[in-house]
């Protein structure tokens, strides 16, 4: 007699307090299917019922319904789903058989079974050893297989299998007495168990027990604490509830006190957790078996990277997503061998819903193309942010490129881009990278052959790659990692694509979401990410999404201040500096025309023109101002402040020592008499340049004011900040000993700028201070672009901040004009009214002299490309 297909099928679910989820096993067709609670209610951790996940699988497969009862098994964790289900009473039937009230031969695995069997079913494996560890387990008089270890009244907290082909044995177990207390408003899970450690660890630093993983990514910032030390495990799990981690703090401020104790904490927690695995392993597994890690515990890449003596396979749902799938198998096994099964997830890890499901209408996302790799990877070196939604999603914590966010890892802004823009994150919490699996030798310490499909494991990256890929660098060393192979993925092209352009066969590779959310399921929860300044592109199922700008008119002014700060916003503008004509050396999007104050000649035109440049112009138009909307002026004016800058400063623990604020006549006298040498007075609310000096003695009515001590320089750096892709480019500037401009001195390529001055000055120091002001700005509201300017004294002394330029500036003019210099070059911008000689470039070398300056202008300015440092002198002396 044949089987009818409902028959053969299987449904796992997963109750509980948190990581709900529901499995279908065909084996009839070879197929699986998981949804997962909180990707279809959209809230993190979902626990209860999984009444929408059996409602997805129920739409995708409605002969589910008739499912015989005995074919369908459960689980919730710390207790027996019956008493789970009686607690919440009226969750939605689906269908009777998925209650256990009514199902009377619902089939109950154990927790740490259904870990076993989804690990075990997924490796491919025919034998080795399955380690399950994590906070809690199943309570021991509800164990599904023996009862050699533990006592009624425990929960497993650590479980160790050995198979080989259909037989599976229990070697080892760990109970403990389970409680969960609670306290400062927070649940605190307490047991004798490593893993019971870790989540209180999560619950005094960061007031929630499931943040287990920033405690991983915050341990690489500790070292070894007395205050941590002497406690055992159980004196320090009931430590962690005492008053002194009543409140939890903000993490973002690396140099706080609380940071390094917090820090320290986590540190010690770590090296505990490999400790005690690694003594399990020792004890119980021989070296060389195949090893299966699955659990809460297997989600922590730290200690997965350091296992050396195992082949390891972790599974990519191996925390409580993967129960459901377990229960599932555990069904299965009753009808079917183990290698039947294994057939039905030949499409593992994407097992989840479809990307096409209540899918968001195209012109919410813009203009559809086809997808054309190479311009792609293109639009990724230059700083851009993809979303890539390909066809089912991934099960599991981490995105494997069918739910990511893609970026370049060379570009050294990254990571501040994606956690200040869209992801939302904690600065001290690393990004995982996508790497082809032929190249991870070339960049990580590991064996031939290495592989990490699933991104559960962190490799130390080789020296020589630190620096420059310092956006996937986490403060240990290593970098989370994911291998692909090459093939026709689309995650496949692109690193492959990346590797051809950039020479790095690696990507940065997030999940999509913003902290806190879970991972987007279908393109209609990733509205809000998709449609962020932050996010132009994005690939649904093969097709490239580019959203559609539109027009813009700006109205050209460099005088900034003098148009910020007058009275009459309209007033004519100054012709004093006459630069305007800079802001075409500046890259426009296609829908952008400028409206010019001065008019420009054809052979200015011309000229302009044949080095690439489109002077869009546009008379008499109604404009934005180049600075921001008029409607910002009070952010402008704040940003833009001596006095606001110096309260900042102070805020952020980079104080400058040698300026103050005078409130009044009496305490600006007193100020200049504690100030050695000479001192500059300057206007509160004007930044930099001749209109911030104020040179009679002030009145009462001028106060309050800014008392400077005047420095003579030995350098000056600045830092220029593109807002919207994150980028951060730093450059010299060329002053006179009074600090006045006079031009500035750019490198093609970064390092080299770090490079050629880091045998001179403390540049660790000057690029610290300098992201810190940046992502402390960005944090403060900041939209728009800006500059950072800085300084070393003839003493040594580092100035951090002498001026932020929150406007167009010379930093970014310098910083676009780049393109102009030969691959790995130098320029020189010179501002001077006395500049004759030969003008010669050749487009073809970058190299020799650029006219900037159209005929008749009061300011000459140059722009010399050259290949050296020693070509640009001789360059120079043509002038």
């Amino acid at each position: 007699m044949v089987s009818s297909p409902e028959n053969l099928k299987y449904l796992g679910i997963k109750t509980g307090i948190s990581h709900s989820n529901a499995c279908l096993i065909d084996v009839s067709k070879k197929k699986s299917l998981v949804r997962i609670e909180e990707r279809l209610s959209r809230r993190k951790y979902q626990g209860g019922f999984p009444a929408l996940s059996l409602k997805s699988l129920f739409d995708n497969d409605k002969t589910i319904i008739n499912i015989p009862e005995k074919n369908i098994a459960t689980n919730s964790c710390t207790s027996h789903p019956l008493n789970f289900e009686e607690k919440i009473p009226s969750f939605g039937k689906l269908i009777p058989q998925v209650s256990c009230l009514e199902n009377q031969k619902m089939l109950y695995p154990s927790h740490h079974y259904c870990h076993m069997l989804s690990g075990l079913c997924t490796s491919g494996w025919k034998e080795g050893y399955v380690l399950v560890s994590d906070g809690v387990g199943s309570q021991f008089n509800d164990l599904s297989d023996s009862k050699q270890f533990g006592n009624n009244g425990e929960n497993e907290t650590l479980s160790l299998y050995r198979f080989q082909g259909e037989k599976i044995e229990l070697v080892y177990r760990e109970c403990s007495v389970h409680k969960v207390i609670l306290k400062h408003n927070k649940e605190y899970p307490l047991n004798n168990g490593i893993g019971s450690l870790y989540m209180n660890a999560a619950n005094a630093i960061f007031g929630q027990w499931q943040a287990s993983g920033k405690v991983m990514g915050l341990s690489a910032y500790g070292k070894v604490s007395s205050e941590f030390g002497h406690l055992n495990n159980l004196e320090l799990n009931h430590y962690l509830m005492g008053d002194q981690f009543a409140n939890n703090i903000s993490l973002n401020l690396v140099t706080s006190k609380e940071f390094k104790r917090y820090a320290n904490l986590a540190f010690e927690i770590q090296k505990r957790f490999e400790e005690y695995l690694f003594n399990i392993l020792k004890k119980w597994v021989p070296r060389g078996s195949n090893l299966v890690f699955v659990g809460g515990s297997a989600l922590n890449c730290t200690l997965n990277g350091k296992i050396k003596d195992y082949a390891l396979y972790t599974p990519s749902n191996s925390c409580d997503f993967g129960i459901g799938m377990g229960a599932a198998i555990y069904s299965a096994m009753k009808n079917h061998s183990i290698d039947e099964i294994r057939r039905c997830f030949s499409d593992y890890p994407f097992l989840g819903g479809s990307s096409q499901k209540n899918k968001l209408q195209q012109s919410s996302l813009g203009t559809v193309q086809k997808l054309d790799i190479k311009n792609l990877i293109e639009k990724l070196c230059e700083g851009e942010i993809l979303a890539l939604l390909e066809g089912r999603s991934e099960i599991g914590a981490r995105a494997l490129g069918h739910r990511s966010l893609l970026a370049a890892p060379h570009l050294g802004y990254i990571k501040d881009k994606l956690n200040l823009k869209i992801k939302k994150r904690e600065d001290f919490r690393p990004y995982g990278v996508c790497i082809l699996e032929d190249r991870v030798q070339d960049y990580f310490e590991c064996s031939e052959n290495y592989q990490a499909p699933y991104m559960d494991r962190a490799l130390k990256i080789k020296p020589s790659y630190k620096h420059i890929l310092k956006d996937i660098v986490h403060r240990d060393g290593t970098t989370r990692i994911q291998t692909l192979k090459r093939d026709d993925s689309t995650l496949s092209r692109l690193l492959q694509g990346m590797e051809q352009k950039s020479g790095f066969p690696i990507m940065i590779n997030t999940s999509l979401n913003k902290m806190g959310d879970p991972i987007c399921e279908t393109s209609a929860d990733a509205k809000e990410l998709l449609e962020s300044d932050c996010l132009n592109y994005a690939i649904i199922d093969g097709k490239l999404h580019i959203k559609d700008p539109g027009k813009v008119f700006h109205r050209m002014n460099l005088d900034y201040e003098l148009e910020l700060f007058s009275e009459e916003i309209n007033q004519k503008i100054s012709e004093s500096f006459g630069l305007e004509y800079l802001y075409f050396f500046y890259p426009h999007k296609a829908n952008e025309f400028l409206v010019p104050k001065l008019e420009y000649s054809e052979e200015y035109r011309n000229r302009i023109s044949d080095l690439g440049i489109n002077m869009k112009t546009a008379q008499n138009k109604e404009s934005t101002n180049w600075f921001g909307d008029l409607e910002d002026l009070y952010e402008e004016k704040e940003f833009n402040s001596k006095i606001w800058m110096l309260k900042f400063l102070k805020e952020i623990g980079l104080e400058r020592v040698d300026s103050y604020i005078a409130n009044g006549i009496d305490e600006y006298h007193s100020i200049k008499q504690k100030i050695s040498a000479s001192v500059f007075t300057k206007s509160p609310y004007l930044m930099s340049g001749t209109s911030c000096q104020i040179d009679e003695i002030p009145r009462d009515e001028d106060f309050p004011l800014i008392v400077e001590a005047f420095h003579k320089r030995a350098i000056d750096f600045s830092s220029f900040v593109h807002v919207s892709s994150g980028k951060q480019y730093f450059y010299e500037n060329l002053v006179d000993e009074n600090g006045g401009y006079l031009g500035g001195r750019m490198y093609e390529n970064q390092n080299d700028f770090f490079q050629y001055f880091s045998d001179i000055y403390p540049m660790e120091e000057l690029e610290s201070a300098h992201y810190k002001l940046a992502f402390e700005l960005k944090r403060r509201g900041a939209k728009r672009n800006y500059s950072i300017d800085s300084y070393f004294i003839k003493t040594g002394e580092f100035i951090p901040c002498c001026d932020i330029n929150y406007r167009h500036s010379m930093g970014e003019f310098l910083y676009h004009c780049r393109r102009f210099l030969p691959k790995d070059g130098i320029g020189e911008f010179i501002i001077s009214n006395e500049i004759e000689g030969k003008f010669s470039y050749s487009k073809t070398s970058k190299q020799g002299i650029i006219n900037l300056a159209p005929e008749g202008s009061k300011s000459k300015s140059v722009l010399i490309c050259a290949e050296t440092r020693d070509q640009l002198n001789k360059i120079k002396k043509l002038l």
